[in-house]
This record gives C-alpha cells, sequence and structure tokens, in this order.
C-alpha cells in the first residue's frame, strides 16, 4: 500500500514538476538576470517540496504557493547577493529601427515630409512608406512601454492591459499573481505567446543581451531524479 501510494505521489510530483519548472525558472531569471540562479532558487524549491512531501494537493494552491515562493528567494538574493547584476544602460530604441525603416521615421517626423514626398524621395510606393511607419511606430510604442516599466518602481499590473503585464514581467517586477496570469495568458493561444516572444526578443536588444532561452523540463527532471536518488520509470512529457 505505501508503495502504491509513493507511485502515486511520484506521478503527481513529476507531473507538476513538468508543467511548472520552465516557467518558474523563467519567472526567476527576470527577476535576477542570471539563468544560472534562477536554475538554483528553482530546484532547491522542488528539492523541499519532494523532501517533505508536500501535505497539499497538486492543485492551484500549491501553484500558487510556488510562484509566491519563487518571488520571496529572488528578492532575498536581489537584496543579500554581492553579485547582483546593475541595471544596464538600455539601447536607445531608434536604434532598433532597420535603415530603411529608420529614414522614412525621420523623413516624416522630423522632416515633416508626407508619405507622397517621401515615397517619390527614396523611389518607393506610398504604401511601402505606410508600413514602414507603422512598423516603426508599434516598434517605439513597445520600446516605450517597456522603459517606462524599466523605470517604475511599482507597475498596476492591472492597468493597461496586455502590454503593461508583459512589460512588467520582463523588467523583474510581476507579482507572483501577474506571473500566473500571464502564463495562463500564453498558453490560451499561440498568438499570445507569439506577442509575449516578441516583446521578450525586443527587451533583450534594448538590454544589449542574449535572448532568454527556455529551460528542458525533461532534462531537468532527470537530472532532478539523478541527484536526489530518485526511481522513476521515464514517461514523455512536453516541455511547457
Amino acid at each position: 500500500m505505501e508503495e502504491a501510494t509513493d507511485r502515486t505521489y511520484l506521478s503527481l510530483f513529476s507531473t507538476f514538476f513538468h508543467e511548472h519548472y520552465g516557467k518558474l525558472h523563467r519567472y526567476a531569471f527576470y527577476k535576477v538576470k542570471s539563468a544560472m540562479v534562477a536554475d538554483e532558487i528553482v530546484y532547491n524549491l522542488f528539492a523541499e517540496l519532494w523532501q517533505y512531501k508536500v501535505s497539499f494537493v497538486f492543485t492551484a494552491q500549491l501553484r500558487t504557493y510556488v510562484y509566491a515562493t519563487t518571488c520571496d528567494r529572488c528578492g532575498w538574493w536581489l537584496l543579500l547577493s554581492p553579485t547582483a547584476v546593475p541595471p544596464v544602460e538600455m539601447v536607445q530604441p531608434m536604434k532598433l529601427l532597420s535603415g530603411s525603416c529608420r529614414a522614412i521615421f525621420l523623413k516624416n517626423r522630423t522632416e515633416e515630409k508626407g508619405y507622397r514626398d517621401i515615397a517619390g524621395e527614396l523611389g518607393v510606393s506610398v504604401t511601402t512608406v505606410a508600413t514602414q511607419m507603422g512598423k516603426a511606430l508599434r516598434l517605439l510604442h513597445q520600446c516605450q512601454v517597456l522603459l517606462d516599466a524599466q523605470q517604475a518602481v511599482v507597475i498596476d499590473e492591472e492597468e493597461g492591459g496586455g502590454l503593461t503585464l508583459i512589460s512588467s514581467y520582463l523588467s523583474g517586477k510581476a507579482s507572483p499573481e501577474g506571473a500566473i496570469v500571464l502564463d495562463d495568458w500564453c498558453a490560451h493561444c499561440r498568438e499570445n505567446t507569439q506577442a509575449f516572444e516578441e516583446m521578450a526578443r525586443l527587451w533583450h536588444q534594448l538590454q544589449r543581451n542574449l535572448p532568454y532561452r527556455m529551460t528542458d523540463s525533461r532534462l531537468k527532471w532527470d537530472q532532478f531524479c539523478h541527484s536526489l536518488h530518485i526511481s522513476h520509470t521515464d514517461t514523455r512529457h512536453d516541455n511547457v
């Protein structure tokens, strides 16, 4: 009976691990700005869950707990660690526009030329000018939202919609509740995931660093079982 109970717990724990390890790692990464530190924080949390055989079932209650604990431990690390990454000087958003897009934008906004005049001067169609202006305005708006989030002390995640929530998350200021809402929003449809990934790429360009790569929860599970001497039967899980 005890062996059956252990197998049931291992199955539930494995499912919970695969569903949440990667998302918690990403949440921690954007707070501490270090993949290695994020991995240490999240790994230790799951090791404690396994060691103490958490008494409450694998439901939203446990999900709320692991997000809140991850947030708290990231905060303590930032407060106490002498190696915490200092804020970096952000890239000027205009530098992220492509050459032709930037030229069209400047001619319109700085030289105050109309679309038809710009098209004639550059030898392109008016449609091309309009398209490039749309791209420039969209990117600059996204950059401004991200820069505002970087400078803000507190962000109201319930105001401003999806962009505000994403920028709060990427700047490391998302609350546990906000991070859960964002993860659910991304999981809702592919378009939402693509919107988040687009903003994340832009954020890393502004920060002058490489994009975050989602950790492989299957590989982490194998490492976790090996290090804690957990006997398990390999089961295929999708990396989420």
